[in-house]
């Protein structure tokens, strides 16, 4: 939620497609360097909201492949998706005819709206206390399946 919340305001705003175009623009050597600095800054602001900003003690449990914490990873990944799916359903992604290079600045520049907006979402008071799906523990429930045919 807190990711489309984030994202909603950067989808209509006109600054967007100037901020795409400077990343895609700034390439000495051919890499494009002001692009490659912004995710930079996405990846260690999200690690940063999520484990350093001490707005609640968030634990490391089976990440995955032993070093990418499933939190940060879904979190990333969720605000990405979100941001690609946004950005083609209005229209933003293709208009004016962009070249490959601008067309990831774009989604860059919105996810990271989106990636700060999930991040915030999933730390503040009030989320779920749950327990993951995979650590839940159904043997002492009596469940009985009858079939009807």
């Amino acid at each position: 939620m807190g990711s489309v919340l984030f994202a909603l305001p950067l989808l209509v705003e006109g600054g967007v497609f100037e901020i795409a175009a400077w990343f895609a623009a700034a390439t000495p050597g051919g890499v494009p360097v002001f692009l490659l600095v912004h995710v930079g800054f996405v990846l260690v602001m999200t690690a940063g909201l999520l484990y350093f900003a001490d707005f609640r003690q968030i634990e490391i449990s089976h990440p995955i492949l032993g070093i990418v914490p499933r939190r940060y990873a879904g979190i990333l990944l969720v605000s990405l998706f979100t941001s690609v799916l946004m950005m083609v359903l209005w229209g933003r992604l293709h208009e004016g005819d962009p070249g490959a290079l601008e067309r990831v600045s774009r989604v860059a520049f919105v996810w990271a709206g989106a990636a700060f907006g999930a991040s915030l979402g999933d730390i503040l008071p009030g989320e779920s206390q749950g327990t993951d799906i995979e650590h839940l523990d159904l043997t002492g429930l009596d469940l009985e399946f009858t079939r009807d045919d």
